[in-house]
């Protein structure tokens, strides 16, 4: 899928905030990776001294045309860089539902619950 870089969408998606999601920009626009293809909204959990938790939830489409929407919450250092590699030992993964297309309005209901 070519990613919505639409102004107007963007705009949309930035002024939406659900129990503390908030769009996350920076990876939609500029990350290569497949998992940000779609949108997906996260938000801070938990934070230490020296580390921070989140939560992502975000919709990843598999080549056999299948999709899934998923929680993932990681731990990062708290050192001040944007971008970090985060390990398999700092990160978890559930599968929230399964869709074969994409619906803002499904993914916004995850984030509320």
């Amino acid at each position: 899928m070519a990613r919505n870089t639409k102004r107007e969408y963007i705009i949309k998606l930035r002024g939406i905030e659900k129990n503390g999601y908030t769009f996350d920009i920076a990876n939609y626009l500029y990350n290569p990776s497949y998992d940000y293809d779609y949108p997906s909204f996260q938000k801070k959990i938990s934070e230490t001294e020296t580390t921070e938790t989140y939560s992502r939830i975000y919709y990843f489409k598999h080549y056999d045309g299948t999709g899934e929407y998923k929680e993932e919450i990681y731990t990062r250092q708290r050192n001040g860089e944007k971008w970090q590699i985060i390990s398999n030992s700092d990160r978890t993964e559930k599968i929230l539902g399964e869709s074969k297309r994409f619906n803002l309005n499904q993914l916004l209901q995850y984030c509320e619950a």
